[in-house]
């Protein structure tokens, strides 16, 4: 992320005064007529005590570990983002997100957790980029959409299947280019039987010269080798059936996340079913594939080489995800929506993935994966809830396979109690604002699962009455958040 002076920062801010908010969903929206500015943004804090004990302190990792409890077990964590979006003319758009962040950050533990940095809330140029529509931009009333999109942004999945609050079906989450320079070319059509058909291409500016490869054998980085970074998205919103509609999104990625992570695809598809007999009540149903080449720990969400090892372990093996190869994932989630009354809505959720993780030094797992998550409302203006997240129904083994040259007799059990994750909260929701208090305990497997917590604000322990040696962590705690929109 780009730092930027201060004098930016109190420019942009003259510059919202005489712009009217709008909602914060505008990266999918269609080109607006022009000249405009949107200005959209948000600001939440999230303060959790931790209820740990002393012995739960982790006293064996490096100084430069960040989020684990050493001293401190209580944690505070504050987001701020501006989002920019200015019309020129009807056929341009020009958007910049600005953000600043304190939080303190994860650890990268294989399967289990995302590492994070720690950050102190400096602002920053999160992402920014200019389209332009071709088709209208050359005057013709032609329906073909074909845009053409430089900056630095993320292309991601749409997601269709997100269903429950905890995610565990989103196998698909890891088949995104990153936060890169760019450049992406999408064609989209509008269909009679659905609301449009699209097709994208995005890539590295930099083409064969973008990623570093990594060797398979001994995981290194090769700093004269590289290869080309490829996001290919073919999607149809909104499919028209009798019940509701549906969309679905394939994907095939090469080298995802921005590391040298091979051939990677994935498939879902979403649909919201709308119940003709009973009035208020929507069943939605998501459905996802997903399949991982190489040197990406989906599991965990990450994919970190050599130069971005993690200081958590001595185990080179556990130090970045070079040591991973296949996976392949299936998740699913259905969800139930109804509204009796004016005064009351519910919402029910249950997710579930299975996975197949392979590594090149460890034996091959399947882990199967639940979450279970409610909410109810009153008035739109009260809330209550709660969740729990199972990172395991059985007992899994990870354990050193006949190939690992360097650790001899590693293992690891996940146990569905030390991988086991729940969160219970009650809030209110005042326009623009929400305010919430809760309380969390997400252990293993579950760590990176949250619904109003978040994992990379909260500090990590390890669990009660466990010791250094059994490496089972858990964060979580009484928290408050509050998050204002605009």
């Amino acid at each position: 992320m780009m730092r930027i002076p201060l004098y930016i920062t109190f420019l942009l801010l003259c510059v919202s005064i005489s712009v009217n908010a709008q909602t914060p969903d505008i990266l999918a929206k269609d080109v607006l007529e022009g000249p405009t500015v949107r200005l959209t943004g948000e600001v939440t804090g999230l303060n959790t005590i931790g209820l740990q004990s002393n012995d739960q302190a982790i006293t064996s990792a490096s100084a430069n570990t960040p989020g684990i409890y050493v001293s401190k077990k209580n944690s505070y964590y504050a987001n701020t983002t501006l989002n920019i979006l200015f019309n020129p003319v009807s056929t341009v758009d020009v958007y910049a997100k600005l953000l600043a962040r304190y939080r303190p950050g994860s650890p990268y533990i294989p399967l289990q957790l995302a590492q994070t940095s720690s950050e102190n809330f400096t602002l920053s140029v999160d992402s920014v980029y200019g389209r332009v529509n071709v088709i209208k931009g050359l005057g013709s009333g032609n329906p073909l959409g074909l845009f053409i999109k430089m900056g630095k942004y993320d292309t991601a999945p749409s997601n269709f299947q997100s269903i429950s609050r905890y995610g565990v079906e989103l196998v698909l989450s890891k088949l995104r280019t990153n936060n890169i320079f760019a450049i992406q070319i999408e064609a989209t059509y509008p269909l009679v039987w659905a609301d449009s058909f699209g097709l994208s291409l995005t890539t590295n500016p930099m083409w064969n010269e973008a990623i570093t490869r990594i060797d398979s054998s001994s995981g290194t980085t090769i700093s004269d080798k590289f290869d080309i970074p490829l996001h290919l998205a073919l999607k149809i919103r909104k499919i028209s059936t009798p019940l509701g509609p549906v969309s679905t999104e394939f994907l095939y990625v090469y080298n995802a996340q921005d590391i040298y992570s091979g051939n990677n695809f994935g498939l879902d598809a979403g649909w919201e079913i709308k119940i003709p007999d009973i009035a208020g009540l929507t069943i939605p149903v998501g459905l996802g594939f997903a399949f991982y080449e190489k040197n990406i720990d989906p599991f965990a969400a990450s994919a970190l080489d050599t130069n971005e090892s993690s200081y958590f372990t001595t185990d080179p093996n556990d130090q970045n995800t070079t040591s991973f190869r296949q996976a392949l994932r299936t998740g699913c989630a259905l969800g139930l929506r109804y509204i009796p009354s004016s005064s009351f809505r519910t919402e029910f959720n249950a997710g579930y993935a299975i996975s197949q993780v392979a590594h090149a030094y460890r034996e091959t797992i399947i882990v199967n994966s639940l979450s279970l998550d409610m909410r109810l409302f009153y008035k739109n203006s009260f809330f209550i809830g709660g969740g729990l997240y199972l990172g395991t129904l059985a007992n899994v083994e990870w354990k050193t396979n006949s190939a690992d040259p360097v650790i001899v007799n590693y293992s690891s059990i996940f146990r569905p109690r030390e991988n086991m994750g729940y969160e219970a909260f009650a809030g209110i929701q005042l326009m623009n604002a929400r305010f919430v208090i809760g309380y969390n305990c997400n252990r293993g497997l579950s760590m990176g699962h949250t619904i109003e917590s978040i994992s990379d604000g909260q500090v990590k322990y390890l669990q009660k009455g466990t010791s250094q040696s059994d490496n089972l962590y858990e964060a979580g705690g009484i928290f408050t958040r509050l998050t204002v929109s605009w």
